[in-house]
């Protein structure tokens, strides 16, 4: 319940007491938007990721991400994030398929009458 406090005018005739309600906020909440979005989000700081296709799935989600020549730090880096997104969104399926753009052509790889969603990282230019 909001504790309110009592705001006092000068005193005169028409001097009334009228209750302020203030509102005491909680500590900053992380706000989650959806799963694909908090993932992109996610992996911003990744450089080798150039984009995400995804597909909705009724067990969950389906995401092929394309990188470019990902170092094995990259990849773990990638696995983390993904490992983050799964326990910021328990009971939600994520099966995620990652395609480096110097061994395979994502148009061969992505079936794009498939996908739902297609979020390019701004640093990408061929994704």
């Amino acid at each position: 319940m909001p504790r309110t406090s009592v705001q006092s005018h000068p005193p005169g005739r028409n001097a009334t007491r009228v209750p302020v309600p203030t509102v005491t906020l909680p500590a900053p909440m992380v706000l989650r938007l959806d799963p694909l979005t908090d993932f992109y989000e996610r992996l911003l700081s990744v450089g080798t990721v150039e984009a995400i296709y995804a597909d909705w799935r009724p067990d969950g989600l389906e995401m092929w991400l394309i990188v470019y020549r990902a170092t094995e730090a990259d990849r773990e880096q990638i696995y983390n994030h993904e490992l983050s997104l799964m326990q910021a969104f328990p009971g939600l399926g994520v099966d995620t398929h990652l395609i480096d753009r110097s061994e395979v052509d994502p148009v061969e790889a992505v079936d794009l009458t498939a996908v739902d969603a297609f979020l390019r990282f701004p640093r990408s230019a061929h994704a």
